[in-house]
């Protein structure tokens, strides 16, 4: 599959909305780590093999929240896969199809690092059908200009169930704008398609600014902009 960096912009700001800035008076105990969560090893062999790095591990029915575009709507019975990526590169938004029985359905995610394991809702809201994975493929795929970092010559990171905590680690003032970007979790892994983000301008020298959210559950990205 031919990459287009040319369409990163554009294709993943319609999955990414900005979160408004919160200020901070708590520090969290555990710092950040890595840029994705640990995800135990799959027992079983996936149902569609994408490409050599990316796989359907199975085709299921959800029923919750729908994330995916930001509206929180509850959805019934509509179609959910287990996205996973087995190889070594960031992909910073995909686009591909699966199709079981005599559907056709579409996925759009974003911010799916090496190693995920990404639950993505049907992008349509189609509802889910009990029949085999018959095929699919990447349609649109994206890797990261920069690499996703989390600022740790700058920042440190703490993360507990919605909120990040960025302390600026240095002996001088940070003026520019710190770019969080973040995904919802369950026991699963990582949550949607969707990536969210939020902006903090200014930090001081020993200071801690906090993000509140109730979709924060993994922090994947963080970008500076002096």
């Amino acid at each position: 599959m031919k990459k287009k960096p040319m369409l990163i912009v554009i294709l993943a700001a319609a999955l990414i909305l900005v979160i408004g800035a919160v200020a901070v008076i708590i520090l969290h105990e555990k710092p950040a780590k890595s840029n994705t969560p640990t995800q135990e090893a799959e027992t079983t062999q996936p149902q569609l093999q994408l490409t050599k790095d990316l796989a359907v591990a199975e085709l299921i029915s959800y029923s919750g929240k729908f994330i995916e575009d930001g509206s929180d709507e509850p959805v019934e019975n509509i179609a959910a896969v287990r996205l996973l990526n087995t190889g070594e590169t960031d992909y910073q938004y995909l686009e591909f199809t699966v199709k079981a029985g005599d559907q056709d359905y579409a996925f759009v995610a974003s911010a799916v690092h090496a190693g995920a394991r990404v639950t993505v809702l049907s992008r349509d809201r189609q509802p889910y059908t009990d029949a085999a994975i018959t095929g699919g493929a990447v349609t649109t795929q994206a890797e990261y200009l920069t690499p996703p970092s989390l600022q740790e010559d700058l920042l440190e990171v703490y993360v507990s169930p919605g909120t990040v905590n960025l302390k600026n680690k240095t002996d001088h003032d940070l003026p520019g704008t710190f770019t969080v970007y973040y995904k919802n979790v369950d026991e699963n892994g990582l949550l949607g398609g969707i990536t969210y983000r939020a902006a903090v301008t200014g930090i001081k020298a020993g200071e801690i600014r906090q993000q509140v959210s109730a979709h924060l559950g993994q922090v994947m990205d963080i970008t500076y902009e002096e």
